[in-house]
């Protein structure tokens, strides 16, 4: 058993960790790590979480597979730094794996996420939004439509479906 301070409860906190973090895929598992600096709430202990769906197998079957995945999780525990957050997601060929290729798998994508890049993957979009956009006016002559261009959605609602072009002719209806 982990301790309860180094357990994943709470959604939002595996929700963090597999949008925010890095990311290593092995034949039975797939490790998601946030590593500290990308972490939300102030230094704690290392902590782990485990995702066993239905595709592993009945509830019998998924039980066995999270009860294996955390008892090796919490001897590599302390290869995790303080705040580091883990998620443990297993894959249906764990149902079936011995603890000798479930240790395996563990360590090699732990050793991947651990070893990935110094910024979070999301840290380099959430730079680019915070930088202040550019505005490019253009002259007065030329707001407005362009002759095949797409048309402006009405005011007060969504564009939906496909872009309406202005038609390429004269007018329906014959104006001169």
């Amino acid at each position: 058993m982990l301790p309860a301070a180094a357990r994943l409860r709470r959604r939002e906190d595996f929700t963090l960790v597999v949008r925010r973090g890095r990311r290593a895929g092995r034949a039975t598992l797939v490790v998601h790590y946030l590593p500290p600096a990308a972490a939300i709430a102030p230094p704690a202990p290392a902590s782990a979480g485990f995702v066993v769906s239905r595709a592993v197998g009945g509830s019998v079957d998924r039980h066995r597979v999270v009860r294996r995945l955390r008892h090796l999780v919490r001897a590599r525990l302390d290869r995790l730094p303080l705040g580091g957050r883990l998620v443990v997601r297993a894959l249906a060929p764990a149902r079936d794996a011995d603890a000798d290729l479930l240790a395996a798998d563990l360590d090699a994508a732990l050793d991947r996420v651990l070893a990935g890049p110094a910024e979070p993957v999301g840290a380099a979009v959430l730079a680019a939004l915070a930088e202040p956009a550019v505005a490019v006016s253009r002259p007065s002559s030329e707001v407005g439509p362009v002759a095949g261009g797409p048309t402006p959605a009405p005011s007060g609602g969504r564009r939906r479906g496909r872009v309406r072009r202005a038609p390429a002719g004269p007018p329906p209806g014959g104006a001169p």
